[in-house]
């Protein structure tokens, strides 16, 4: 109703002024906006729709400025006295043209009478329910003083245009499902039509699917469809992104399957080292350990021997003193030793055995390596034989030499 009431101003050259409703809108508002209409009808000469609706109405007591407006041409006591002067000086010149008697009144009068040939008031209501019938009782002039357009239903020709209208300039569906789509959409209208028919026959109460109805159920499928493809298609998006990633991850894993494989050989070869190593680690520790066990032994063994040493030294010491009186002895007996014994005991040829035995005990002595008393006569011959006697070291006796010395003993 309201956009076919902008239509019919448009057509006949009209301005359309409406109401702008504010969260403080009152009835104060409402006066002062119609000051302002009043302004531009009665004092700038503009042809006018003045286009007022239910939603529009927020206080009833809109509507008795109305009906003042309907009955009268204008609300009673709308301006102050000092607004009306104002008035009727700014319209004097243009009035004296068409009144005869001159004055305030007729001014005014003329004013009103401007004012109503330029202004055109076009109520869009619902006449769902009592508050149209209400109004109607309460304002009369809204029955009287106007003309009434029944709006009857859209046939479904109209359906099917409107609904081809909108869907022709939506590019997301398909031509080829179009012509469905509105058949189907024009046909739900007129369903519902019929089934407020059945409403009123059973339970006497009327209900309306009205054309308004019918373009918000065009705009509502236009935005449900645009959000469900938005969504589809985000979906889809992901779906795509899901299914490269994937081949990605199959690509990845074929090259490391690729890699796994050729780390498995070398990890098949380098297993097979770390058992050889071990095995001969293994090998190596066990004759380590057999080693170690025979180390053990032998320092065992050594161990004793060690004692045995330590008591023979211990007995090889107590001998030595036991011997050192007498190898004293015999170094001072070697000092009172001359040539002349010497020469004389080489001068027999066939000694006695005591000088044969000290011949024998003198070559062992001196490490000779055959005993024999020519080997003793031999040895007294050389002109050293004292001296090598006195000067041999005590030490230098081996015990291979006190074995044999024990033998002539």
């Amino acid at each position: 109703k309201k956009l076919l009431a902008k239509i019919a101003g448009f057509t006949a050259k009209c301005q359309i002024f409406e109401i702008q409703l504010t969260r403080n809108y009152n009835e104060i508002s409402f006066r002062e906006d119609l000051k302002i209409l009043f302004y531009q009808i009665g004092l700038k000469n503009m042809k006018t729709v003045f286009i007022l609706n239910d939603a529009q109405i927020v206080e009833e007591n809109f509507l008795e400025y109305i009906n003042n407006i309907l009955s009268n041409g204008i609300v009673p006591g709308l301006f102050t006295d000092e607004e009306r002067d104002g008035i009727i000086n700014e319209i004097r010149e243009e009035a004296i043209k068409y009144i005869k008697i001159l004055s305030n009144e007729n001014i005014w009068h003329y004013f009103i009478r401007k004012c109503t040939l330029n202004l055109h008031i076009i109520l869009c209501m619902n006449p769902t329910g009592n508050l149209l019938r209400n109004r109607a009782r309460n304002f009369p002039a809204l029955i009287n003083n106007t003309t009434i357009d029944y709006f009857a239903r859209w046939p479904q020709q109209a359906l099917y245009a409107v609904a081809e209208h909108f869907l022709s300039r939506f590019k997301l569906i398909s031509d080829e499902y179009k012509n469905n789509i509105i058949e189907h959409m024009a046909m739900v209208h007129e369903s519902v039509n019929f089934y407020c028919d059945i409403y009123m026959e059973k339970m006497r109460r009327k209900a309306y699917a009205t054309p308004t109805n019918y373009l918000d159920f065009i705009h509502t499928f236009i935005h449900l469809y645009k959000q469900k493809k938005e969504d589809l298609s985000k979906q889809a998006e992901r779906l795509n992104v899901g299914i490269i990633r994937i081949d990605e991850a199959s690509i990845l894993i074929q090259e490391m399957d690729k890699k796994l494989e050729i780390q498995r050989k070398e990890l098949a070869i380098k297993t097979k080292k770390c058992d050889d190593l071990l095995t001969e680690i293994t090998t190596l520790t066990a004759k380590q350990t057999e080693r170690k066990s025979r180390a053990l032994d032998k320092k065992q063994l050594v161990d004793e021997q060690l004692i045995t040493i330590e008591k023979e030294k211990h007995d090889a010491e107590s001998q030595l003193e036991e011997a050192m009186p007498a190898l004293i002895e015999a170094q001072q007996g070697l000092d009172t030793l001359k040539a002349a014994d010497i020469t004389e005991m080489r001068s027999f040829a066939n000694p006695v055995d005591t000088l044969r035995l000290i011949g024998y005990c003198m070559l062992i002595y001196l490490g000779h390596p055959s005993i024999s008393w020519k080997d003793v006569r031999a040895v007294m011959a050389d002109m050293k034989f004292i001296t090598n006697l006195k000067t041999r070291d005590p030490d230098l006796f081996t015990s291979k030499q006190a074995v044999q010395l024990k033998i002539y003993l």
